[in-house]
C-alpha cells in the first residue's frame, strides 16, 4: 500500500469524527512535519545505507505503530489523540520510505525504461494522492476503524515480504566515511540553490 494513503487515513477518520478544524489542523502538523523534517536527512542515509531495507523498516515501524493503534482500539480506547502520535510515526516512516523507494527505482529499472518507469510511477503516486481521501472515508463507512488499520497491517507485511524476494544490486558506496551528514545535507542544498 502506497505510504500517501497511509497517512491519510487517520485524516480522514479524524474529519469524519470531529468535524473540527483545530483537529484537522494538528493531524497535518503532526502527519506531515515529521515527514518534511527527516526528509532533509532521509536522503544521505538512502546514499549511505542498503535502501531496501530502509524501505523495509520504515514500512516496518509504520506498521507496527498502525498494529499498537488497532490494537488500542480494539480494547476500546477511542480517543482521537491516540491519532496524533502514531500520525507522528507513520510521517517520519513516510519520510523515510519515499526517498528510498525514489532512489531505488534507478537501481532497479534499465536507463533506457527509467523515464517511463518514473512517470508511471509519478502518476501512480498522484493518483493514489488524489482518490485516498475519498477511498478512505468509503472505507470509513463500511467498516470500523480497527478493521481499517489492520488491513493497513496485512498490506504492509504482504509489501514487506515482497521487498525481500526483490534482488537488489549492491551499489559502491561513494561517500567518503569521513565525510559528516551535515556535510552532505548542506552540499545538497548547495547543489539545489
Amino acid at each position: 500500500m502506497h505510504a500517501a494513503y497511509k497517512i491519510r487515513l487517520p485524516f480522514t477518520y479524524i474529519t469524519l469524527s470531529t468535524s473540527s478544524g483545530v483537529m484537522l489542523t494538528l493531524s497535518t502538523i503532526c502527519g506531515f512535519l515529521p515527514q518534511i523534517h527527516i526528509s532533509l536527512f532521509a536522503g544521505v542515509w538512502v546514499d549511505r545505507h542498503n535502501r531496501k531495507r530502509m524501505i523495509m523498516l520504515a514500512d516496518g515501524a509504520i506498521a507496527a505503530a498502525t498494529l499498537a493503534l488497532a490494537l488500542l482500539f480494539l480494547a476500546g480506547y477511542h480517543e482521537i489523540w491516540l491519532l496524533y502520535p502514531i500520525l507522528l510515526i507513520r510521517a517520519a516512516g513516510t519520510g523515510i520510505q519515499i526517498p528510498a523507494v525514489n532512489a531505488l527505482i534507478p537501481q532497479l529499472v534499465p536507463h533506457n525504461w527509467l523515464m517511463k518507469v518514473n512517470g508511471m510511477y509519478s502518476s501512480m503516486t498522484s493518483l493514489i494522492m488524489f482518490l485516498s481521501p475519498a477511498a478512505g472515508g468509503a472505507i470509513l463507512t463500511a467498516f470500523p476503524i480497527e478493521t481499517v488499520f489492520m488491513v493497513d497491517v496485512i498490506t504492509a507485511i504482504i509489501g514487506i515480504s515482497l521487498m525481500f524476494t526483490i534482488q537488489v544490486p549492491t551499489l559502491v558506496n561513494k561517500v567518503e566515511p569521513q565525510r559528516s551528514y551535515l556535510h552532505d545535507i548542506k552540499e545538497g542544498l548547495h547543489y539545489v540553490r
